[in-house]
């Protein structure tokens, strides 16, 4: 019995950069505005925009209008508290715990951050009263949706464990990961965007839970179980540049950058891996004969970088955070170059929020044709 096919879109995270992928949907929507994507994957700031999408009533292109219009309407205080007398208690006792030993009894912060605004901007979107993610079971059962996963990653186990809406997807476990088919609820979503010290955890069941980017290396393998035979993947990272063969030694570099450099090491660079594995196995399943190819099959795959330096765009906008992080953010050394990787995560100003959008539409144009060969038989 031949497969039927089906288009897997993809979505990496990047915190307030993930705006970029709805400019991305935004120029295939206007092409396509009836593409059957029956297959969703987040991760990190892409759970997001997976679960929105995923959620949301309509057309393909209406959905995607939901989603920008939420993005539109994101601003500092719809992500988190930022005011300067929650800020600096944090910072304080994060300092006082290092400088003491741990000694003095000053209650431990969870991040530095609150994000219950997120929560209840999710909410408002897509949740149910109790939680649960409004519109995915009913798209489930009248086939407009296959199945939505979206990825955390434990700290008790250090797993990544990817939750399915598909309550028939057979769950499968692998190195450091695992599946659990459940319910989904915003706090599944706000487990995956939890940043580490910046965000904080959320507990489900009996363990805490944080980004899901940690240790990912795999972010195809949901798509690829969940039935895929094609993949949009939409990240949010530059290639890097190639490395300096000459000119002068660049300063030492300040803690801000030092961060963003782990940051991609740790969150952004798993797709082109995962990528890389994939294509391997296609090639050699084309090389062998079709009985041996032990339940694999080929996958085609499309990952789409930004043209766009996010980073520095998000550099450019480093003056309108709000004061209180501008003021911790530059203690880092975001002003000193170098911080934008850093200040992408956190930048949920609408200025900054608008004009991600605007140059995910402008890249995409850039791809039209790439595009085209990749989702044209799903419209």
């Amino acid at each position: 019995m031949t497969r039927p096919e089906e288009l897997a879109i993809v979505f990496s995270g990047g915190g307030a950069s993930a705006a970029y992928q709805v400019g991305f949907l935004w120029h295939i929507a206007e092409r396509y505005p009836n593409l059957r994507a029956r297959i969703l994957t987040g991760v990190s700031a892409g759970a997001v925009n997976a679960a929105v999408l995923a959620a949301l009533p309509g057309t393909f292109a209406e959905r995607v209008a939901g989603l920008r219009h939420a993005w539109s309407n994101l601003q500092p205080e719809l992500v988190y508290r930022a005011s300067p007398l929650h800020l600096f208690s944090r910072a304080m006792r994060y300092g006082v715990r290092l400088v003491s030993g741990n000694a003095k009894p000053v209650p431990r912060p969870q991040s530095m951050l609150d994000t219950s605004p997120l929560k209840t901007f999710l909410q408002s979107i897509v949740g149910e009263p109790d939680g649960r993610i409004s519109g995915i079971r009913k798209k489930i059962d009248n086939g407009e949706l296959r199945g939505l996963a979206i990825t955390a990653s434990s700290y008790h186990s250090g797993r990544s464990v990817t939750w399915l809406s598909d309550q028939s997807a057979g769950a499968w476990t692998g190195p450091h990961r695992e599946t659990r088919p459940v319910p989904l609820t915003i706090d599944h979503i706000m487990a995956s965007t939890a940043l580490p010290m910046l965000f904080p955890a959320v507990a489900i069941g009996r363990e805490w839970y944080g980004d899901g980017s940690i240790g990912f290396t795999s972010p195809f393998s949901p798509a690829i179980h969940l039935g895929a035979t094609r993949i949009l993947a939409i990240t949010t990272r530059k290639p890097p540049p190639p490395p300096k063969t000459h000119g002068e030694i660049d300063p030492y570099p300040p803690p801000a950058q030092i961060a963003g450099a782990l940051l991609n090491a740790l969150f952004f660079e798993h797709s082109h891996s995962d990528a890389l594995r994939l294509h391997r196995i296609n090639d050699l399943l084309m090389r062998l004969p079709h009985d041996a190819h032990g339940g694999l099959r080929p996958i085609d795959l499309c990952v789409l970088d930004p043209v766009t330096d996010l980073a520095a765009l998000a550099t450019k906008f480093e003056p309108r955070l709000p004061p209180a992080l501008r003021f911790l953010t530059r203690g880092l050394g975001t002003d000193e170059g170098g911080g934008g990787e850093l200040l992408s995560l956190l930048m949920f100003q609408g200025e900054y929020l608008s004009a991600l959008i605007d140059a995910g539409k402008r890249d995409a144009a850039v791809r039209a044709e790439q595009i085209e060969r990749c989702v044209a038989q799903f419209a």
